[in-house]
């Protein structure tokens, strides 16, 4: 019977471990949320007092790469955590399937918060509202990409 005890204590030992871990990748998730919120209301900001300086000799050409870049970026992100959640389910141990969860979690996210900010310099500097709309579009992305342990749960039961 002893046994059984230490078996618990080291069973909430890892639950309280893993609760950790899912809370320290909730906070990652929400300090990239506020920077791209506040880069995007200040870039309204900007915009609406006319402080901006646009770049007049930004091609159309490049706007359209901006957004193409963005586009296969996206698709390229899903393919990679997509291809990185079989690979977890294939893991044997739970520790590792929650360090490379984590890991593709926040590869997610950083990718989606740098096309973003991408797209929001490109908006200051063309003052054109499709990027604006685009990093809009990333931003409620990026809400919908939130790793949490029931995500992280559902993921492993597809």
């Amino acid at each position: 019977m002893p046994h059984a005890g230490i078996f618990y204590s080291i069973e909430s030992m890892n639950n309280s471990l893993q609760t950790a871990i899912f809370k320290k990748l909730d906070n990652i998730f929400i300090i990239l949320l506020s920077s791209q919120l506040f880069l995007i209301i200040t870039s309204f900001f900007i915009a609406s007092n006319n402080y901006s300086v646009t770049a007049s000799n930004v091609g159309n050409e490049l706007r359209l790469a901006i957004m193409i870049i963005t586009l296969t970026a996206v698709v390229i992100v899903r393919g990679y955590y997509n291809s990185t959640i079989s690979k977890i389910k294939l893991m044997p141990t739970l520790d590792e399937k929650i360090d490379a969860f984590y890991a593709a979690s926040i590869n997610r996210l950083a990718v989606t918060e740098i096309l973003s900010l991408i797209n929001l310099i490109t908006f200051l500097t063309t003052t054109q509202y499709v990027f604006i709309i685009i990093s809009i579009i990333l931003f409620i992305l990026f809400i919908v990409y939130r790793p949490t342990e029931k995500v992280f749960e559902s993921e492993l039961n597809k």
